[in-house]
């Protein structure tokens, strides 16, 4: 399917591929068509369609383009949607299409079909955009409510954000209670970032020439009211499924470089480093973690050397050109880059010869193989030995004694 840009119209002896396409309806008309079908008995089907890490566009090239991906999204919708369909926007980077005559398995290849339409590649001048989508759907087969097909077809799309990213889930009466459980806790974490309930724990990095703590690494934790001290596994995918990684990254940037302050006053010949991590929200957006060290570096807060950040090839692998850029301009203010979970990838090698990094992180996986595995000692002594000599420090994970 070709997706033209904003503002550029077939010539006018263009023959149209489409004479009755439907045309965009607002989310007053689209909730009249739903009510209409239940006064009438008619079977309709409603598909929820969000896109996925929308915001990365609008944060890199800008809204203005961001409007012009999200209107060629709508044009593709529009072509892949029968005549006698709705289609609305939705809060931006989502959309809402009402389909009358269908059944479920009707309403499932829709949704499909429409994920389809939005995946075609968006070409506005010389770029040229692949966008991801996740989908709900929901079916009234004209002899019980419509009422809520709206709303279920909305819990159904975020049942596919959160457990299948990029595919089409149907409306189950099990999701209701379910999605609005994780709604509410994303609430929860929302204000948890916002408010007094994020606490910061470090860990120690110690030469192992004589001992000294050289280093720590931060880790983020969430002292919730009720459930109490929360690791990182119980909340981060959530977080990072609701795109509150750059906020919360934010938070745990902004606490470590007040700690690392804290330390310079008190040992100012013998400062520590703190190592943060990057998610892949904020490899993407990195002008926050980019101002906030800036920022800090300027007002005398810290010096390079206190800080330092840490990435996965997992994180990398979301989008590769941003990761550089971000890491690039890390690094020129002096800041350390660190590969972590380094030889749990297939590709790790090819991350030392395109990325600024300045040390590598071995995985606590081969770690633990010492003294039991001679093939985990090998791997290990091939990393020290391959990091040296590319001039970068290693730092092991997991040496508990």
């Amino acid at each position: 399917m070709s997706i033209l840009p904003r503002h550029i119209e077939p010539s006018s002896n263009a023959r149209p591929v489409r004479p009755q396409l439907p045309s965009m309806v607002t989310r007053a008309q689209i909730r009249a068509a739903v009510e209409a079908a239940q006064h009438e008995h008619h079977p309709i089907g409603v598909v929820h369609l969000d896109l996925d890490r929308f915001h990365q566009v609008n944060q890199r090239w800008g809204q203005q383009l961001g409007d012009q991906v999200l209107d060629a999204v709508g044009r593709a919708l529009l072509a892949m949607l029968p005549a006698d369909s709705l289609l609305a926007a939705n809060d931006g980077d989502t959309f809402v299409a009402v389909v009358p005559a269908t059944t479920n398995d009707g309403a499932r290849e829709l949704a499909e079909n429409l994920l389809l339409a939005v995946r075609q590649p968006v070409v506005l001048g010389d770029l040229l955009l692949t966008i991801e989508a996740s989908a709900g759907f929901a079916h009234h087969a004209g002899d019980d409510a419509a009422s809520d097909l709206l709303e279920q077809a909305f819990l159904a799309c975020r049942r596919a954000k959160t457990t299948m990213r990029g595919s089409a889930i149907g409306y189950e009466i099990s999701l209701g209670a379910d999605v609005i459980h994780r709604l509410r806790t994303e609430d929860a974490l929302r204000a948890a970032i916002a408010g007094d309930e994020l606490r910061l724990h470090v860990q120690p990095t110690v030469d192992l020439r004589d001992g000294r703590v050289v280093g720590v690494e931060a880790l983020v934790r969430w002292q919730h009211p009720v459930e109490g001290l929360l690791p990182p596994a119980e909340f981060l995918p959530m977080a990072e499924s609701a795109g509150l990684m750059t906020a919360l990254g934010d938070w745990v940037l902004g606490e470590a470089i007040h700690i690392a302050a804290r330390w310079r006053r008190l040992r100012p010949a013998d400062p520590l480093r703190i190592w943060v991590n990057l998610a892949a929200q904020q490899l993407a957006d990195g002008h926050h973690v980019y101002d906030q060290i800036r920022n800090a570096m300027a007002v005398g807060l810290v010096q390079a050397h206190d800080i330092g950040f840490e990435v996965t090839e997992s994180s990398l692998l979301e989008d590769l050109p941003s990761a550089v850029e971000t890491l690039s301009a890390l690094r020129g203010l002096g800041v350390e880059i660190a590969l972590d979970d380094f030889g749990t990838g297939y590709s790790s090698l090819t991350y030392l010869q395109q990325l600024p990094v300045t040390a590598v992180k071995i995985d606590r996986s081969f770690v633990a193989g010492i003294g039991g595995s001679l093939a985990d000692e090998a791997i290990i002594e091939a990393v020290i030995d391959l990091a040296h000599a590319l001039g970068l420090r290693v730092i092991a994970e997991g040496i508990e004694d």
